[in-house]
């Protein structure tokens, strides 16, 4: 919803769905719209019909292909509603104009993705998939992944549609850094940091310009792969990642929630995101807890990547305004 703002393209929600109830309350109070908390795959066609939407945005889950899981893929519970509305858009008379659907890495090579693939096809719909490297300048703040090879739909680089990005796109992290962080709360306890043998955390530099990705556990004491540490002190200091000598003299702290939001390029309020005029502004609910701010941004992604393939996939095709 965010990233359809940005893109500045007149437009018209005619529903949400979630069933998670936090994320609905998140929604609620920065749109002012309640969305369906009814699972997809309990929904038939001529529901989909009588929506008449022109477009889809789909973010399913990504448990049954990311690294960390069992990768099931179609065999996944999880998996269920997206695969039913592939079915309902194989079936249904009016299907809308533009689909656009957003997963992890694995998923390209899945056969959730093969089924899809099928399905537009068959409805004559063109494809266009982006693998989206972090390294690429148009990409600007997003979280550092490892890339598979190319498939034959898809376009790995947002440059070889965009054109090159211009000098300086990269921001640094100190950019996003927020007054909040200066709580002792967002420390990281040294037990956590001690605990672990060979092992070797990901800590981001204030003038440094990686994170890897932020998962819905950071800020929790499982810290292996959940997202990176931010170093406050001995910043010109030399050292290796796995030295525990070193590591407690770093005065390594959590992002905060509103600092990773930034990160995503959510319009946070009081913060200048983009030259768009936006209707709608981000922030927490008053009454969600830190923990549930993290579970939400962990299952978020970059607002201004999303904006960016919208635009150039929606606004040279626009007619309908």
């Amino acid at each position: 919803h965010y990233a359809l703002q940005e893109t500045g393209v007149d437009y018209e929600m005619v529903t949400a769905f979630d069933n998670n109830s936090v994320a609905n309350q998140c929604y609620v109070h920065n749109f002012g719209l309640k969305p369906t908390s009814t699972n997809l795959e309990h929904l038939a066609i001529s529901y989909f019909s009588k929506l008449d939407a022109d477009c889809w945005l789909l973010s399913p889950p990504c448990q049954p292909y990311t690294r960390g899981g069992k990768c099931m893929d179609d065999e996944d519970p999880r998996a269920a509603a997206l695969l039913h509305l592939v079915n309902v858009l194989a079936g249904i008379k009016k299907p809308p104009r533009w689909i656009f659907v957003e997963n992890v890495l694995n998923f390209e090579s899945s056969r959730s993705r093969r089924r899809l693939v099928e399905v537009l096809a068959e409805r004559g719909y063109r494809v266009e998939e982006f693998l989206i490297s972090p390294k690429d300048p148009w990409a600007e703040r997003m979280q550092e992944d490892p890339m598979p090879v190319k498939d034959d739909y898809i376009i790995k680089s947002l440059s070889e549609v965009l054109g090159p990005a211009p000098e300086g796109a990269i921001p640094k992290i100190r950019e996003f850094m927020r007054p909040e962080g200066v709580d002792p709360a967002y420390l990281v306890p040294d037990k956590y940091i001690m605990g672990y043998v060979n092992y070797k955390h990901d800590i981001a530099k204030p003038d440094g310009i990686k994170s890897t990705t932020f998962t819905k556990a950071y800020g929790s004491n499982y810290i292996i792969g959940t997202g990176s540490f931010l170093q406050t002190e001995r910043l010109d200091l030399q050292y290796e990642p796995d030295d525990k000598t070193i590591l407690p003299t770093l005065g390594l702290r959590f992002f905060t929630p509103y600092e990773i939001a930034l990160l995503h390029a959510l319009p946070v309020e009081g913060a200048t995101t983009t030259d768009v005029k936006l209707k709608h502004k981000f922030s927490f609910p008053p009454n969600s807890t830190t923990a549930q701010q993290y579970r939400l941004l962990g299952n978020s992604l970059n607002v201004r990547v999303v904006s960016r393939i919208l635009s150039h996939l929606l606004l040279p095709r626009l007619d309908f305004k």
